[in-house]
């Protein structure tokens, strides 16, 4: 009996704290440094306890408010205090660039050659400089530069330092590869061992000076046999260096055999992709023309006719009737160019079943069946997975048709016996289909192979009733809709896929975040990137804001 009371004492405390906390990180999220002083000074455990993985110091650092992080540090909060993972603030602050925090840190006794759980050599500067956040390194670095090795002062663009770690014939010192055991910022990141190889050790020092466009740098690497092709962090340096959007970089990398075609392991993207994703265009058309001159697909992007029919009288039709030949029509119908489709067709390409259900082609999915294709054809994408590399998943035609909500094409493929499961039901608005399958014992937040819930398939397919009927049935909408930790949850999918008025609403009942954040960014920024004007609209007369605001 008395076990019993102290358990029971003990998770009354608990929660107790759980709420005091809570309370905390409101005071923290809206500065009210006077309030959050008065609840610590009233419950001073509050400093030392941590809930959801992180403590009130570390949620301060994150938000970069200067007076909040004042109170807690002066009501003695450790500023070396780990998370689950054993980072310290500090190693927050530098992941996101927070220079002020950082400097407000280390006056009250930061320590900045400390390394967190990840590994020997993920000190508070290693994380500014994965992340690329040259101004955070710059400052940690007049503090201390630790650990000591190639890639450190490589993406410090210290050619000086740099220098040490080469003998006077140019090869490597065994110094240049130490402390390189911290390999990533979190577990979404792939997970690779450290190898003491010094081709991978120049490799990941010139993607540390692609990281923090460090020009020089990148330069002393190249010449002396680092390989801009190379992957030692899932993708080449030449995708690094089109994330910064820096030209002359790109150059650089080409100049040196970087090659242009090379697609990153964790989405299966060129760099190119890349800069399209980011909403560089000029990047991304600098890198489209030269693209253009040798590869099909990407001379149909640049909508150069003349290029186009140049390279399909330089392909078999064989090679126009395949894969590539494939791709290059969807690009024509996705791209509006209608002088470049007639070109393809001609020249003997066709679509694939689940090309022509993605985008709508009620007359080739109709010519498609006729020709004996199975409507339950699939296609093949590739998933990013977290911690690890892009996998191959297959997807239906009929939910690609209805999650981009064609109609006519759903109808076809329904007439012609296309299989409906929890998702495809979910994307149509059958709300009868979609009972049954959880009466019958399908969780209501099931996910599909993609990761997704039949919450976000009918978001997607803007299906009101749907929608309305599995948040009645307890669907998370703040489940992430992808396998990620970071990643969108029902409202960035509602952003991304154009969603209706009705289905906004509905979530906003059920008290989705319009602002936060995931790894494509917050809602509004994704409404904007798929270029969803309506939608943004309406998460903007919802209170959604965008960073200008």
């Amino acid at each position: 009996m008395i076990v019993k009371w102290v358990l029971y004492i003990r998770h009354a405390k608990n929660t107790y704290m759980i709420e005091e906390f809570e309370q905390a990180l409101i005071h923290i999220e809206d500065e009210e440094a006077a309030e959050l002083e008065k609840l610590i000074q009233a419950e001073p455990a509050l400093l030392s306890f941590v809930q959801e993985d992180a403590s009130l110091l570390h949620h301060a650092a994150a938000a970069g408010s200067l007076s909040v992080l004042e109170v807690l540090l002066e009501n003695g909060a450790n500023p070396d205090g780990p998370d689950a993972c054993s980072s310290t603030p500090l190693q927050w602050a530098a992941g996101l660039n927070l220079v002020e925090v950082l400097k407000q840190l280390i006056d009250f006794g930061a320590d900045p050659e400390k390394s967190d759980a990840g590994g020997e050599g993920g000190t508070a500067l290693v994380h500014a400089l994965f992340y690329g956040h040259s101004e955070a390194a710059d400052f940690l670095a007049t503090r201390a530069i630790v650990p000591s090795n190639l890639r450190v002062a490589a993406g410090l663009g210290r050619v000086d330092l740099m220098e040490q770690f080469f003998d006077e014939l140019c090869n490597l010192t065994d110094d240049a590869g130490k402390h390189r055991q911290w390999y990533r910022a979190n577990e979404e990141f792939p997970e690779k061992p450290t190898r003491d190889d010094h081709q991978e050790i120049l490799d990941e020092a010139l993607c540390y000076a692609c990281f923090n466009n460090r020009l020089d740098a990148a330069r002393f690497l190249l010449e002396r046999g680092a390989n801009p092709n190379a992957k030692p962090f899932y993708a080449t340096a030449l995708h690094f260096a089109v994330a910064k959007d820096n030209i002359e970089l790109v150059d650089i990398l080409m100049e040196a055999g970087a090659d242009l075609f090379i697609e990153d392991d964790n989405h299966r993207s060129t760099p190119q992709g890349w800069a399209e994703w980011g909403c560089q265009d000029k990047m991304s058309d600098y890198l489209l023309s030269i693209m253009a001159d040798s590869d099909l697909v990407h001379s149909v992007a640049s909508g150069d006719s003349n290029k186009v029919q140049k390279l399909i009288s330089q392909s078999s039709k064989r090679e126009l009737m395949g894969e590539k030949g494939k791709q290059a029509l969807l690009e024509a119908i996705e791209s509006g160019n209608e002088e470049i489709e007639k070109i393809l067709r001609d020249g003997g390409a066709r679509l694939c079943l689940s090309s022509a259900a993605a985008i709508g082609s009620i007359e080739d999915v109709e010519y498609l069946i006729g020709q004996g294709l199975s409507p339950n054809s699939t296609m093949t994408v590739s998933v990013p997975v977290p911690g690890s590399h892009a996998v191959e998943k297959e997807i239906s035609a009929l939910l690609l048709a209805a999650v981009n909500r064609h109609e006519k094409v759903c109808r076809k493929l329904l007439d012609a016996g296309a299989k409906v499961d929890l998702y495809v039901a979910a994307a149509l608005n059958m709300v009868s289909e979609v009972q049954n399958f959880i009466d019958g014992g399908l969780e209501v937040d099931a996910v599909d192979q993609f990761g997704r819930t039949a919450l976000h398939r009918a978001i997607q397919g803007d299906a009101v009733d749907v929608v309305r009927f599995l948040l009645e049935r307890g669907a998370d909408p703040e489940r992430s809709a992808d396998f990620f930790s970071y990643g969108p949850r029902a409202v960035h999918v509602a952003a991304q896929a154009g969603a209706s008025r009705p289905v906004l609403e509905l979530l906003l009942a059920a008290g989705v975040d319009l602002n936060g954040s995931s790894n494509l960014g917050t809602p509004l920024e994704c409404a904007l990137r798929e270029n969803q004007d309506e939608t943004a609209a309406i998460l903007k007369e919802f209170g959604a804001e965008s960073e200008e605001d």
